[in-house]
């Protein structure tokens, strides 16, 4: 009963995460204009932005949907409040340490980060179950939605981000919280909270991006994106930051030799099976042209390269090494595309055939960074199609 709960939660969840292809961006961009004059007329308190993405993020959930997502999300903030309750008691005799300007909580990889912004830095890893509130936090917490109005729907992400940075700022004394939470209805009242404390909050994007209602009305002190399209992005998306154009890839140039034809393709995991046709149609057709054609899986779906006769590349092996090692980089969309273009001398193929939603992501401001660029190919011109 529980895991099935556990699923039924995540799955909803991700209906929020996802990007609903059966609706338009000219739709989309209707409701966000709609929403962005009735945020105007709320103070400018940080808090608000979290209210307003959560309405973004559940313009096409039924009512069923978020009845049962709300009922999920009470069950949910009652374990959250438990783990916080457990290490209260643990810290409740240990003073909190006094803040240094140099210390960084972050809670994903270091990965995302640039060199240059962590020189002089001391790194802080925050885990899952690293989660701490004192009275003062719960107080904060339950005024915050006595502000913008009670819903648990928001409260359980609330709860659980403003856990995590309180546990840092007690364990560690931290000025700064480097999160990657653009898609988080919680980041408002979390900016709130870190403003309260005189704690930098830091946003860095992490995976592909493109318009799209979930990831609106976010809010930072600073929101780093890797290139100046993703900026445009996120202003039509009202984010509510300074953002910073800065990619974590552009530091090493990895090269390979440029003389063979190796070739691998990235599965982002969801492709369909008749999509899966396609692609084996046009890794054929590569074959048929001098490729070697190698495949590497999504790590959280290992399935795909099974359907086809090419050597794969075992999951675990780093970005990095699959891009010395290959002279040519394939897949639908990913986020390997833009790391191989900012940090190798491979040579990209977007695959246009097989993507059903190529037109639509092209809509939502996808690829512009590839457009005119010879180092970046189309299958569909490669076929003549």
């Amino acid at each position: 009963m529980i895991q099935y709960l556990i699923i039924k939660y995540k799955s909803l969840k991700q209906d929020i995460a996802s990007i609903n292809w059966n609706s338009s961006w000219e739709e989309e961009e209707k409701y966000l204009v709609e929403l962005k004059d009735e945020r105007s007329r709320y103070p400018d308190d940080f808090e608000f932005d979290s209210l307003f993405q959560y309405k973004a993020q559940v313009y096409h959930l039924n009512k069923k949907k978020r009845t049962v997502l709300a009922f999920l999300s009470t069950i949910t903030v009652f374990y959250l409040l438990l783990l916080c309750f457990c290490n209260y008691i643990k810290f409740f005799l240990k003073k909190e340490k006094s803040k240094d300007k140099n210390k960084v909580a972050y809670f994903y990889s270091k990965s995302i980060f640039s060199e240059k912004i962590q020189v002089n830095k001391t790194l802080h890893f925050i885990a899952v179950k690293d989660l701490f509130l004192s009275c003062n936090d719960l107080l904060f917490i339950f005024k915050s939605f006595r502000k913008i109005g009670f819903n648990v729907n928001i409260l359980s992400p609330t709860i659980f981000r403003v856990a995590q940075v309180a546990y840092a700022k007690k364990k560690y004394g931290i000025s700064e919280a480097w999160v990657n939470m653009e898609y988080s209805c919680a980041s408002g009242i979390l900016h709130a909270y870190c403003k309260k404390h005189d704690i930098l909050l830091m946003n860095f994007m992490h995976g592909d991006k493109v318009l799209s209602l979930r990831d609106s009305f976010s809010s930072f002190d600073f929101f780093y994106c890797w290139d100046q399209a993703y900026k445009e992005i996120f202003e039509k998306l009202l984010t509510n930051s300074q953002i910073i154009v800065e990619s974590p890839f552009a530091q090493n140039i990895l090269l390979n030799t440029g003389v063979t034809k190796k070739l691998c393709y990235f599965f982002h995991g969801c492709e369909t099976f008749e999509e899966i046709e396609l692609i084996r149609e046009n890794l054929f057709f590569l074959k048929t042209n001098g490729f070697t054609i190698y495949l590497k899986d999504h790590p959280r779906n290992e399935c795909r390269s099974s359907y086809f006769d090419y050597e794969v590349v075992d999951t675990s092996k780093r970005i990095s090494d699959v891009l010395v090692e290959h002279d040519y980089i394939m897949s639908q969309y990913s986020t390997v595309l833009y790391e191989s273009f900012f940090q190798s001398n491979c040579n990209l193929i977007i695959d246009d055939i097989s993507n059903r939603k190529y037109l639509k992501l092209k809509e939502r401001g996808w690829g512009k960074l590839f457009e005119e660029n010879s180092r970046v190919f189309f299958m569909s011109k490669m076929l003549n199609i």
